[in-house]
């Protein structure tokens, strides 16, 4: 008499060292994507002209579109590994890294037009220097949260089953999310004080 086999004790496609490998260079790849955006679109739109009043940059509206669509995405990647549609999983999350990836460099061109004529002693004064704190943790912020839904892609490549990835899904999700309210008080701020 044989005993059943418990499928869900399989251990995952690939050793650790593979995971791991796959997370870090998924990582850097997401970074590198972003800073290539950043540098063609800085190299399309070119600087910002100093002599011209300083505004609130138009990148920073198609920026906040992006944001909301990556989180659009990674609520229908969620709500597919909930329902277990591997296949629609496996398209939405790419689309989402690269959503986020292009959210980040345009972002960074966003940040380059606010500060890009300031010098260190004058961005150190008066409410610029809390535009630019601020702008800086939630760039800090936004290169975390990368690395996560990066984490989160290359384990579902890597894997055979997404379900078990429900609290990674969860953790990203909810951390896009926080990262949207914090840029939106960000962008509140950016507004009254530019």
């Amino acid at each position: 008499m044989t005993t059943p086999v418990d499928d869900h004790d399989q251990q995952p496609s690939g050793n650790l060292g593979t995971i791991a490998l796959g997370m870090l260079l998924g990582g850097w790849l997401l970074i590198a994507a972003s800073a290539g955006i950043f540098y063609v679109i800085l190299a399309c739109f070119g600087l910002p002209n100093p002599d011209r009043e300083l505004r609130f940059p138009a990148a920073f509206v198609f920026s906040s579109i992006l944001f909301i669509s990556t989180s659009a995405m990674l609520g229908w990647a969620q709500r597919c590994v909930r329902f277990e549609r591997r296949e629609r999983t496996r398209w939405v999350l790419p689309l989402a890294l690269f959503s986020s990836a292009v959210f980040l460099g345009v972002q960074g061109y966003g940040y380059w037009c606010v500060f890009s004529d300031y010098s260190l002693e004058s961005g150190v004064r008066g409410p610029l220097a809390l535009v630019l704190s601020l702008g800086t943790a939630h760039t800090m912020a936004c290169i975390v949260v990368l690395a996560l839904i990066s984490s989160l892609g290359v384990h579902c490549i890597l894997r055979r089953d997404d379900t078990e990835l429900r609290w990674l899904f969860k953790v990203s999700v909810w951390s896009w999310q926080a990262l949207g309210v914090a840029w939106t008080w960000l962008a509140v701020v950016f507004a009254l004080t530019l």
